[in-house]
C-alpha cells in the first residue's frame, strides 16, 4: 500500500503533468527569505542553482491541513497555470515553472513578478493615472483575460493588485498574477456558486449568493477595477460591513460625477457601463471589450505615432482626409520644429525597407483594421469610377465615382497602390482604415466626413467617401471677399465642436488648416 507521501506524490504527478519535478526542490532550487504569508501558504524568494533564474518565486502550500475546498482550489489553480504556460506566446500571464511536493508540502515555482501591482502604481501617481495610461494597462488586463476565455478558464479575483509589473524599472511588463481561485471547465456556460473575491469587485449575482458563470463574473471585476483605475475609488464604495456595499452593487449604478471624470472621455465611460451591467448576459466579453472603440484606440494611437515621426522624418507626411480639392504636397521639415534637427537629418535614418505584399495578407490586414466596412472584391463592381480627379498623392489619386445601383449617390474614391510601397506607409493606411471604422462606430451625429467601404484588389486599396461638393474653407473665405466677424464665429464654433467630438474618441486630425480642409457640417450642401 502507498504512503500518504506516495499518494500525493503520485496525485500531483498527474496533476501537474509535464511541470512535476521528480526529487527535492533544493537539487536544483536555492530557496531564500520569506517574502511574505497568507493563511493557506507562504512566499519564498527562489534562484535557480547555476544562475539559470534568478528570479523564481517558490510558493509552499501545506497541503495535507488543508481542507476539502482549500485542496479542490489548488487543484484548480495548477490546472488554470499550466494550461496559461502552454498557451500564452504573449506572455500576459505569470507562468508556472516547476511542481514539487515535499513531505506533506506541495511547492510551485513560479515566475517572480518583481515590479509593483496596479494599485500601488495608481497610489503612486500624483493626480492618478491618465487616460492613456489607462487605456494601455487596460488593452493588456484584456487580453490575458482572452487567453483565459479562450482555454476555458477564468480568474474569479480581478483586480488591479493582481496585476504586477514584470520588474520594477520602465521596462516592465505589466502580466496577470495570483490564480488561487483559478477556475477551469470545458463548459463556459456552466454554473457554479462558490463565494470567493474581493467585496468590492464582486458582482451582483455572487452578492446575491445565486449561481453563477464565471466568465461573465470576471468581466464585472474588470469593469470595477478599471472605474478604480481612472478615478481612485470603488464603483459602488467600501467598508467594513457586507450588506450595504452588497445592496449598493445590486442596485446602484456607477456614478461618474465629479472633478476627476470630467477629464474622462464618453468611450471609457461607455465601456464601464457595457461591462457593469447588472445582467451578466449583457456584459461584453473580453474580446468585445479589447474591440470597444476605447481599447482599439490604443493600438491605433501607438500606430499612429510610430509611423508618424517615421514619415516626417523622411520627409513624407500625408494627408489622411482625402476630400483635398488640391494634390497634397510633401511637407517642408520647417513644418516640424518640435522634432530635434537630428530625428530630420538622413544621417539618423533606418534605411527605407519597400515591401511588396501579397493579395492574400493585404486583404487580412485592411480587412481586420477596416472590419465592418470592409467589402471584398473590386471597388469597380459596386462602383462606376469617372475621369475626375480630386487629387494626387505619391502613392496613389484621389477620382470621383457613383453608385451603380443609385448613380444619385455621388463618392470620393481614394485609390492607393500597395505595390513598392515602404512598411511606415502601410502602416498609414491601415491606421486611417481603422480610424475611419471608428468614426462609422463613434459619429452618430454624422458630424464628420463617412466611409461607405474599403477594399483591396490588384494590391491596390480603395476606399470609397462620401463626396463634399462644397469646397474648401479658404475658398468660401476668398469667393466671399470679406469675412465677418459673425460668420467667423460660426463657422469657428462649429469646427470647434467637430474637433471637440474628435478629441472625445482619441483621434486628433493632425492637418487643421484653412486652404485644404473642408469642414463637413458647413459645407456638404453648400
Amino acid at each position: 500500500m502507498a504512503s500518504r507521501d506516495e499518494h500525493l506524490t503520485n496525485q500531483t504527478r498527474v496533476l501537474a503533468e509535464e511541470f512535476f519535478a521528480e526529487g527535492s526542490v533544493h537539487k536544483r532550487w536555492e530557496i531564500g527569505q520569506l517574502l511574505r504569508s497568507s493563511r493557506y501558504c507562504e512566499f519564498f524568494e527562489a534562484a535557480e542553482r547555476g544562475g539559470k533564474k534568478e528570479n523564481a518565486l517558490c510558493k509552499k502550500i501545506p497541503f495535507k491541513e488543508l481542507d476539502s475546498f482549500q485542496k479542490k482550489n489548488v487543484t484548480s489553480e495548477i490546472q488554470v497555470i499550466k494550461k496559461i504556460t502552454r498557451a500564452d506566446k504573449l506572455h500576459r500571464c505569470q507562468h508556472i515553472i516547476e511542481v514539487y511536493v515535499n513531505g506533506d508540502d506541495l511547492l510551485m515555482i513560479l515566475e517572480r513578478l518583481t515590479g509593483e501591482d496596479l494599485f500601488d502604481r495608481l497610489s503612486k501617481a500624483e493626480g492618478g493615472l491618465s487616460e492613456d495610461e489607462v487605456r494601455s494597462h487596460a488593452k493588456i488586463m484584456l487580453e490575458a483575460l482572452i487567453l483565459l476565455q479562450q482555454l476555458g478558464c477564468a480568474h474569479r479575483n480581478i483586480k488591479p493588485e493582481v496585476f504586477k509589473f514584470s520588474r520594477p524599472d520602465e521596462l516592465g511588463e505589466l502580466r496577470m498574477s495570483d490564480f488561487s481561485f483559478g477556475y477551469q471547465s470545458d463548459n463556459p456556460n456552466k454554473l457554479i456558486k462558490q463565494l470567493c473575491g474581493t467585496p468590492p469587485y464582486l458582482p451582483p449575482e455572487i452578492c446575491r449568493n445565486q449561481f453563477y458563470k464565471p466568465v461573465l463574473a470576471d468581466m464585472w471585476s474588470f469593469g470595477a477595477s478599471l472605474y478604480v483605475l481612472f478615478s481612485g475609488t470603488f464603483p459602488f464604495g467600501s467598508g467594513d460591513k457586507l450588506d450595504p456595499l452588497f445592496n449598493r452593487i445590486q442596485n446602484a449604478q456607477p456614478s461618474f460625477s465629479g472633478s476627476k471624470w470630467k477629464s474622462i472621455s464618453e468611450p471609457a465611460k461607455d465601456l464601464i457601463c457595457k461591462l457593469l451591467k447588472k445582467e451578466p448576459e449583457e456584459r461584453l466579453s473580453a474580446a468585445e471589450a479589447v474591440d470597444s472603440p476605447f481599447i482599439r484606440y490604443a493600438t491605433l494611437r501607438q500606430r499612429f505615432r510610430y509611423a508618424q515621426i517615421k514619415v516626417i522624418a523622411m520627409n513624407r507626411l500625408m494627408q489622411f482626409l482625402v476630400e483635398d480639392a488640391e494634390p497634397t504636397g510633401l511637407a517642408d521639415t520647417n513644418e516640424v520644429p518640435s522634432l530635434p534637427k537630428e530625428v530630420l537629418s538622413p544621417k539618423a535614418l533606418p534605411a527605407k525597407t519597400e515591401t511588396t505584399i501579397t493579395e492574400g495578407a493585404a486583404k487580412s490586414r485592411f480587412s481586420k483594421a477596416a472590419g465592418a466596412l470592409f467589402t471584398e472584391g473590386s471597388v469597380h463592381e459596386r462602383w462606376d469610377v469617372d475621369e475626375k480627379v480630386l487629387g494626387k498623392g505619391a502613392f496613389g489619386e484621389v477620382v470621383t465615382g457613383r453608385a451603380k445601383d443609385n448613380p444619385e449617390v455621388q463618392v470620393a474614391i481614394k485609390n492607393m497602390r500597395l505595390r513598392g510601397v515602404p512598411e511606415e506607409q502601410l502602416a498609414l493606411f491601415e491606421g486611417e482604415c481603422a480610424s475611419l471604422r471608428l468614426l462609422c462606430d463613434m459619429d452618430k451625429s454624422h458630424r464628420l466626413l463617412h466611409a461607405y467601404e474599403v477594399s483591396e484588389h490588384n494590391n491596390t486599396l480603395s476606399i470609397v467617401l462620401e463626396l463634399c461638393r462644397g469646397g474648401p474653407l479658404f475658398d468660401r473665405i476668398v469667393k466671399k471677399g470679406t469675412y465677418s466677424e459673425m460668420d467667423a464665429a460660426r463657422d469657428l464654433r462649429k469646427m470647434l465642436e467637430d474637433i471637440k467630438f474628435l478629441h472625445s474618441i482619441g483621434i486628433a486630425h493632425r492637418d487643421i488648416k484653412r486652404k485644404f480642409s473642408k469642414v463637413r457640417c458647413i459645407l456638404r450642401r453648400g
